[in-house]
């Protein structure tokens, strides 16, 4: 959407002030469709128009950008181009080392938790009533050290973890295993695993 301005003036002549009004209610119409998306033409934004590292999170407002102003289906992997989200766009995986046994807190998610003793440690999950971790959240585990990891329930009366064939200790040092939140209090657990 262009803005169109429908009246000019010339220096020395007098500027009738419904053709001003007029020029301002233009201005006002373009302002307000651009901060309603209304007047954003589909190939307005560009990554060629998007300069390296132009649009951080300080430039954007708390909560301008929220679920409820995405359209549903608005973003999906056909307007994706293959391989536009390469390695060098990912931030890195963050680390929580651990020498002992651990209990995930929600900082977790996403993350990798390494284990790291000489003897064999426990990694429990909690319930959902202790750590609210969403549906779909997963946590990676690597086995650091000489020490077996056990993956289990904090509450297995309440909290349920599964895995193919009931495999649910890392399998030496250097495994590294997956916790994936499926339900509410139900975990899956997949990767390089032992019974």
């Amino acid at each position: 959407m262009a803005l169109t301005i429908p009246h000019s003036f010339a220096n020395d002549s007098i500027a009738e002030a419904s053709e001003v009004n007029s020029n301002f209610q233009y201005v006002k119409l373009f302002v307000d469709a651009l901060q309603t998306g209304a007047g954003l033409d589909s190939s307005a934004v560009t990554e060629t128009k998007l300069a390296t590292s132009s649009v951080t999170e300080a430039k954007i407002a708390g909560l301008a950008v929220t679920e409820a102003k995405i359209a549903d289906n608005a973003v999906s992997q056909s307007k994706i181009a293959d391989r536009a989200v390469g390695s060098a766009e990912l931030k890195e995986i963050s680390l929580n080392p651990q020498v002992g046994s651990y209990t995930p807190v929600l900082a977790d998610a996403q993350k990798l938790v390494t284990m790291n003793s000489g003897s064999a440690l426990n990694f429990t999950i909690p319930t959902d009533a202790s750590v609210a971790f969403q549906i779909g959240d997963q946590i990676n585990i690597l086995q650091l050290g000489l020490g077996q990891v056990t993956i289990s329930a904090v509450t297995p009366g309440t909290t349920t973890v599964s895995s193919q064939g009931g495999k649910l200790k890392t399998n030496g040092q250097y495994a590294i295993a997956t916790a994936i939140k499926v339900a509410a209090n139900t975990w899956v657990v997949v990767g390089n695993l032992a019974v």
